[in-house]
């Protein structure tokens, strides 16, 4: 079964077409542990099917995302770190769809860091390469990280509550509606056997406006697999929910390959 699944990776990652993951997930280290240095290519199974719930490729919500490629790069000295990520997507209905980019989204935290606790500063920022909305956000926030043993392997879990203190038209839905201000995450790691793993990431936003409730809730279920010990392969679910109003959720499958170097 192992191997097959395997197999079925290989064979759909260089046929697949592309979506844009929101919230980029997490994913297991490395075997050799390694600073986070990795270029990712990642996207949607679901859009292979012309699912009409697929994202956009765009901060305006135009177009159909196709390709995204992520660049990501963590830095850490004693308690002080940085990290980065400059995600890049194409649009499905641009003449050069695999290659000209739609948006690009960079993201910056710097932050203190101990065994257990990081405690940082934010800003994200999503600009369209042939549109005029931008947006971006500022927010400061704190991770928990823990780890225990789970039928005997590993479970890494984290808890991450960020309160967004500047906002430039990000939303807090899926549609791009409201104000996002409180963003809380919950992100798990368990080992499998086999150089096999699980991922799972469950993030509520909630709106300035309504900040007593939820207003979006993305859920993402993945499954990774270490080919080597600088690349993993993964496959992955994810959800876009509204939680206050009712509208149709976006769902999609999806797949990846990392690599760090």
């Amino acid at each position: 079964m192992q191997k097959l699944l395997l197999l079925l990776l290989l064979t759909l990652i260089p046929t697949l077409v592309f979506a844009k993951i929101k919230h980029t997930i997490h994913i297991p280290e490395f075997d050799d542990n390694d600073t986070f240095e990795t270029l990712s290519v990642d996207g949607s199974i679901t859009n292979f099917f012309n699912n009409p719930g697929s994202l956009n490729a765009r901060p305006d919500l135009s177009g159909t995302a196709y390709n995204r490629y992520d660049l990501d790069a963590e830095f850490q000295r004693e308690t002080f770190f940085m990290e980065t990520d400059i995600a890049c997507l194409t649009d499905k209905d641009s003449p050069n769809s695999l290659s000209a980019l739609s948006e690009i989204d960079k993201d910056f935290t710097i932050g203190y860091r101990n065994d257990v606790i990081d405690l940082y500063i934010e800003y994200e920022h999503d600009s369209p390469t042939n549109h005029s909305m931008i947006r971006s956000y500022t927010g400061i926030g704190g991770r928990y990280n823990d780890s225990t043993t789970l039928m005997d392997s590993q479970l890494n879990w984290l808890i991450d509550i960020e309160k967004v203190i500047s906002n430039n038209r990000y939303g807090s839905r899926p549609d791009g509606s409201g104000e996002a201000n409180m963003i809380y995450d919950l992100h798990i790691d368990l080992d499998l056997p086999d150089q096999f793993s699980f991922s799972t990431e469950q993030i509520l936003y909630t709106d300035k406006h309504a900040y007593t409730k939820g207003s979006e809730w993305d859920r993402l279920f993945q499954i990774n697999y270490q080919i080597s010990p600088d690349v993993i392969l993964l496959v992955y679910q994810e959800v876009d929910s509204f939680v206050d109003i009712h509208s149709p959720r976006q769902v999609f499958w999806g797949a990846g390959a990392v690599y760090e170097f």
